[in-house]
């Protein structure tokens, strides 16, 4: 990765980690939590948070011990080249299968309400075009990029908030009624929708500023990702009976639809759903650049090379995410198989591998606080 990546400030991680969270799980999770949680699954939401943070704590520990440096090259700095390069494929991998994921969720969403005719590839290569495009930039304007759509996540405040008017709050009642197992069994149903802060694993270390206030960054936009999808659940599950939200599978998009804003406008649901396109795709185009930086790991260029290196390696990705995405069946004996790869995946990625390189790092009292090595 180049140095032009390491331009942007903790203020700029913060819309960037918020980006990278906040994304197509909003309309489903309110349905996923309570399928294991029922009305207790705003603990699961909370718990999901906190364990959220605690990980970002995880990973400030690891780049305290290896400062400026990030997974990859204490990959390299820890176990030689070659196992670095192991680790970047395999992230490289993960990071492409998770902007598939985003992008079939939410295309999957808009053949649903929107666009009942128009052709599944139609709508995959529309949105994947700005992926082929946003891709291959730096990270200071992926940033920006984060940081503009950020303001449309207000939009569903402000829609939603009549929803309250018809809010039975008997629906929350009783609390803590559900056996532990269940509530953790909802945080294991909402993680997936919470991923998205593994995005430090490869960024820590063009961040400007010192350790500290990238960890006030992260923790301060996990919390807003954590409060906003603690409203939805709530207003969801007090809004619909435990019938009817059993049955729904994106309850968001119905409590619009039942909504109307100041008795004039109608059909928030389709509103919502076209104005949030901007909220998924920033989020997919953030896994595809931290797809492309790990890739750049596997080719390591001149810099007079890597410009070009960079726009291969988008199209190849964007090829590949395009046949998966524009020709997969939407069925559910596909579907459900490939979310379960991307949560064994996601906790493979996110948690496991640093956690075994921060225990690696102790056990055998590894760390460097000096200069980043150079690999150019």
């Amino acid at each position: 990765m180049s140095k032009e990546h390491s331009s942007i400030t903790p203020f700029q991680l913060f819309f960037f980690v918020v980006k990278a969270e906040l994304g197509v799980g909003i309309l489903s999770l309110p349905a996923a939590v309570y399928g294991f949680a029922k009305q207790d699954g705003w603990i699961s939401i909370l718990l999901t948070g906190c364990f959220c943070i605690l990980c970002i704590l995880l990973y400030s520990l690891l780049f305290n011990r290896f400062e400026n440096m990030n997974i990859l090259d204490i990959c390299r700095y820890l176990f030689g080249k070659w196992a670095m390069k192991l680790c970047a494929a395999a992230y490289a991998i993960y990071f492409i299968l998770a902007s598939f994921i985003i992008s079939f969720g939410y295309m999957a969403s808009m053949r649903r309400w929107i666009l009942l005719s128009t052709p599944q590839w139609l709508v995959f290569l529309i949105l994947m075009m700005f992926g082929l495009y946003f891709g291959k930039e730096s990270l200071r304007n992926v940033a920006s990029l984060c940081q503009f759509a950020f303001w449309f996540t207000f939009l569903l405040f402000f829609f939603s908030l009549g929803g309250f008017k018809h809010a039975d709050w008997n629906y929350l009642l009783p609390i803590q009624e559900i056996k532990i197992i269940d509530i953790m069994k909802g945080v294991y149903g909402s993680i997936l929708s919470f991923f998205g802060f593994e995005s430090l694993l490869i960024i820590w270390p063009f961040v400007k500023g010192v350790n500290k206030k990238k960890i006030k960054a992260a923790i301060f936009s996990t919390l807003f990702v954590t409060f906003t999808f603690l409203y939805i659940t709530i207003l969801c599950t007090v809004y619909f009976s435990g019938n009817e939200i059993k049955t729904i599978v994106e309850p968001t998009l119905f409590l619009l639809k039942s909504l109307t804003l100041y008795g004039i406008i109608e059909r928030l649901d389709l509103i919502f759903l076209s104005v949030w396109v901007i909220m998924s795709i920033a989020s997919s185009i953030i896994y595809l650049h931290l797809a492309n930086s790990a890739m750049g790991y596997l080719f390591e260029e001149k810099e007079n090379k890597e410009k070009k290196n960079k726009k291969n390696i988008n199209r190849i990705m964007f090829i590949i995410v395009f046949l998966l995405g524009g020709f997969l069946p939407q069925t559910k004996g596909i579907i459900d198989p490939l979310t379960k790869i991307f949560n064994f995946s996601a906790i493979l990625f996110a948690i496991v591998i640093p956690l075994y390189l921060l225990v690696h790092s102790f056990l055998f009292k590894k760390k460097r606080l000096n200069e980043r090595e150079s690999h150019e």
